[in-house]
């Protein structure tokens, strides 16, 4: 990469580099404990002294930690950054944050606060398309998702709501990096069919997955069918783009999709087959990665593919714990591969000042510098111009491939292969359950603006609307009670189509209405509330809708009589399997009854999610609602 200008009275160390595997262990660790959550770190950055002189030269008797120090001081002016980015990056920009810090220095100037901010860029385009919600936390001054679509999808969302743009106009948003789609594949499998002498595509794995020999049909029986594991594209980055590739395979053309080609019989035809042999949705790659690793020697047995990103396969075989017993392969599809761009666009919102966006264009030159490009190596992620970094190759990846790249498609067209995506998709049969005891009432711990668990809870439980489509049937209880004799919970909406009226407003509006009435008061019947939602949800249960009860929770049952939690896991674990209901439980707050939580999870063949803090909730949400069995 070449050199970027330095903003007027900005110097870093003289362009020092740094090697690139020194950190790889540290930021493996950091990003483990530090998902979704602000990381911290201090940056220089100088004004012209106010007599016209220049700022001091560098080396002249101030270092790096002297301006940290400095920065540090009672009554310095201090200008606060927040980037919000997609979470693949959250280990390089936290490294780049921190080298900026320590090579910027001069002798009077701003000190500005970085903090780094992990979000699914689903999540962040829901929130930044609304006024920004306090308990959302810190407003951001740069917004880097995953790929540029995601970009004129908020521009398309704000233009539908009547609201101004947020985006700069006319200045098209950096790409900082880049990463290719491809279908990751445990080594055997790869070889079985024809690595490395070619690459294998969706298609010769849907060509397995719809002969009943399952696997057996190259000779190993013993993998079973094939199970393909995806991300929500609604809130994944890689999702998104891993639905955007597969859909150009499935119209088997290369030029830019348009609306009118996408939805012929046979392209839907080849989706189904996709969507069919597609084992489980989440909202993240974590709990992919969880499944290999655990499996061992076993993983192909357990999932024969994930579509992803190269750079997310770099991660897998270098992981800091050691080399996976099976390493991963990058299959690079011979239909195409579509570029994850990594824009960092500066956001010009109502909360962002002049100083902000300042500060924002600063950063933004440093990640493009020459400076940045060890952060980024070390990070598995190529240049802008997708040239894959020396010494990458050895973990799965081809730096010749992919030898063809697929354009971007149109916002339109984005959005009709989205929604031929959700008309294919198992859709959710949902209810929402959220505990308004009194202790919802209290501010969240470390909130600077006293935002309370109902409110950051409900906020949240409102965004996580817009990822149903409009074939899922959703409905909200609340629960507190506690008493004996009396029922703990209140249905505020009846679960049903989303789309459909109710008392005159869709569902889904009045649920997003009822949701800000919540109002804490009482105890917290939780065993009752479980008995009572699983079988109520029971008799909606139908072959075409997973049926999930998501729970939100601050506290543990201190109910009056009633239910005890010996008979809440037994009628759970005796569901006859037409008509399980699974709880997803998210355990809000220090005070959450996780291990009780997670045992109604478990019984139910659900899962246990963990919301620590706030900025937690939407994430947590959309891996509940993109569960798929």
């Amino acid at each position: 990469m070449s050199q970027s200008p330095v903003p007027p009275g900005l110097d870093r160390a003289g362009g020092r580099h740094r090697r690139p595997r020194r950190r790889v262990q540290f930021l493996a660790a950091l990003t483990a404990l530090v998902v979704l959550a602000g990381v911290g770190a201090w940056l220089l950055i100088a004004d012209r002294p106010d007599d016209g002189t220049s700022a001091a030269a560098p080396g002249e008797g101030r270092t790096g930690t002297d301006a940290l120090r400095d920065c540090g001081r009672a009554g310095r002016t201090k200008v606060p950054l927040t980037i919000l980015t997609s979470p693949d990056k959250q280990a390089a920009l936290t490294a780049l944050a921190e080298d900026f810090a320590t090579g910027s220095r001069d002798e009077r100037g701003r000190c500005i606060e970085v903090s780094i901010v992990s979000r699914p860029s689903g999540v962040a385009l829901t929130q930044l398309s609304a006024d920004w919600d306090p308990s959302n936390g810190a407003a951001p001054a740069i917004w880097a998702p995953s790929s540029s679509t995601w970009l004129t999808l908020l521009q398309e969302r704000l233009a539908t709501a009547g609201r101004p743009t947020i985006l700069p106009v006319g200045t098209p948003a950096r790409s900082v990096a880049s990463s290719p789609t491809v279908i990751a594949l445990p080594r055997p499998m790869a070889q079985a069919l024809g690595w490395p002498a070619k690459h294998p595509g969706l298609a010769d794995l849907l060509a397995i997955g719809t002969d009943p020999r399952g696997w057996g049909a190259v000779g190993h029986a013993e993998w079973g069918r094939v199970r393909i594991g995806r991300t929500d594209p609604t809130v994944s980055d890689q999702g998104l783009d891993a639905t955007i590739a597969a859909t150009y395979a499935a119209t088997r053309q290369t030029r830019e999709l348009t609306p009118a080609a996408i939805g012929s019989r046979s392209d839907l035809t080849f989706l189904g087959n996709l969507d069919r042999a597609t084992f489980r949705y989440e909202a993240d790659l974590a709990p992919f990665a969880a499944l290999w690793s655990a499996a061992g020697a076993r993983a192909p047995a357990v999932m024969s593919a994930l579509l992803t990103d190269e750079h997310w396969v770099a991660e897998y075989n270098s992981a800091a714990s050691g080399a996976p017993a099976i390493p991963l392969v990058a299959a690079y599809p011979p239909t195409g591969s579509v570029f994850a761009d990594h824009p960092a666009a500066i956001l010009d919102a109502p909360w962002t000042s002049d100083a902000g966006r300042d500060a924002a264009q600063a950063f933004t030159d440093y990640l493009v510098s020459a400076d940045a490009s060890d952060a980024w190596q070390a990070q598995h992620f190529r240049t802008p111009d997708h040239r894959l970094f020396p010494g990458d190759a050895s973990l799965g990846l081809d730096p010749k491939q992919p030898t063809v790249v697929l354009p971007r498609p149109s916002p339109e067209a984005t959005q009709a292969l989205l929604k031929a995506w959700q008309q294919l998709a198992v859709q959710a049969n949902v209810l929402f359950v959220v505990d308004t005891s009194g202790s919802m009432a209290t501010p969240i711990a470390g909130s600077r603006t006293r935002v309370t668990k109902i409110q950051a809870a409900t906020s949240a439980a409102a965004a996580a609307m817009g990822l149903f489509s409009e074939r899922a049937r959703v409905g909200l209880w609340s629960f507190a009670g506690g008493r004996r004799g009396e029922i703990d919970h209140r249905e505020l909406v009846a679960p049903g189509p989303v789309g459909e009226l109710v008392a005159g407003v869709p569902r889904r509006q009045a649920i997003t209405a009822a949701l800000k009435e919540l109002r804490p008061r009482g105890d917290t019947g939780l065993y009752n509330t479980v008995l009572a939602a699983r079988r109520a949800m029971a008799i909606q249960a139908d072959r075409e809708h997973v049926t999930i009860v998501i729970v939100v929770t601050d506290g543990r049952n201190d109910a009056e009589g009633g239910a005890t939690l010996t008979d809440v896991l037994g009628e759970l674990r005796s569901q006859p399997q037409d008509a399980r209901v699974r709880f997803f439980t998210v355990a809000f707050g220090p005070d959450a009854d996780q291990r009780t939580l997670a045992q109604i999870a478990d019984a139910s063949g659900g899962s246990a999610l963990v919301a620590p803090r706030t900025e937690d909730l939407p994430a947590v949400f959309a891996a509940a609602l993109t569960a798929r069995r």
